[in-house]
């Protein structure tokens, strides 16, 4: 593990040792207060093959694609590609066809800046409209009961569930296939029966129809399409 840096962070409310591996061969460990160095080394010597796989996915996954957000670029909503169609005039952004239309006022000065953010809040909406409706229906199947469903810009996840039964979702997973979007979704879901990733678990997913194996190699090569 020479090539790697090794950066440590200390948290005093952190009770166990985690790591994230980072562009540029970083392995980043979250330790708890005081922990040993020479039991922070161990940790990370015994999660060597974890992190070398990892970071093999970080350096095959494409950057995101950096927009100009203007007329006529393409951009990508639930696995389908669309144009991007800048209109003169005001109004709520409409799919029509293979086009994603977005009205601009003239008066507006920085377009770019106003697209964006548009765009954005637009994904986001529709983001939080697919998967309010499919965690009911998950958890409707599992019997199952969330307390709250929320959307954020994660760096390297896309899905959460809390102990309290909160989800929560990055909003850029509206670019996924829907049956990707199902599988992120069911996942957090089945953490309200099970906050694991045991067999257990597993098997709540397959109730739901998703195959363990098939989804992890779907979800390596999924990316954020407007960075992170």
């Amino acid at each position: 593990m020479n090539e790697f840096t090794i950066q440590i962070r200390y948290r005093k409310k952190t009770r166990r040792a985690t790591l994230r591996v980072l562009p540029g061969k970083i392995i980043r460990v979250t330790a708890p207060y005081r922990a040993p160095e020479r039991e922070i080394e161990d940790f990370v010597l015994k999660n060597k093959e974890w992190i070398l796989k990892r970071y093999e996915i970080i350096e095959s996954t494409p950057a995101p694609k950096k927009f100009r957000f203007v007329d006529g670029e393409i951009f990508l909503f639930m696995g389908y590609e669309y144009t991007l169609k800048v209109l003169e005039g005001a109004g709520a952004i409409k799919l029509q066809d293979n086009l994603i239309c977005l009205p601009v006022s003239n008066k507006i000065l920085d377009r770019a800046k106003y697209i964006q953010r548009k765009l954005i809040k637009w994904y986001q909406a529709e983001a939080m409209k697919y998967v309010q409706i499919q965690s009911e229906h998950y958890s409707y199947l599992l019997g199952a009961k969330y307390k709250s469903i929320s959307l954020k810009n994660y760096k390297s996840r896309w899905g959460c569930c809390s102990a309290q039964g909160d989800l929560v979702f990055n909003w850029q997973i509206i670019s996924f296939k829907t049956e990707l979007i199902n599988y992120v979704v069911a996942h957090e879901v089945c953490h309200l029966k099970e906050m694991n990733h045991s067999e257990k678990f597993y098997a709540w997913l397959k109730q739901l129809g998703f195959e363990k194996n098939k989804y992890h190699a779907l979800m390596r090569s999924a990316h954020h399409i407007f960075g992170r």
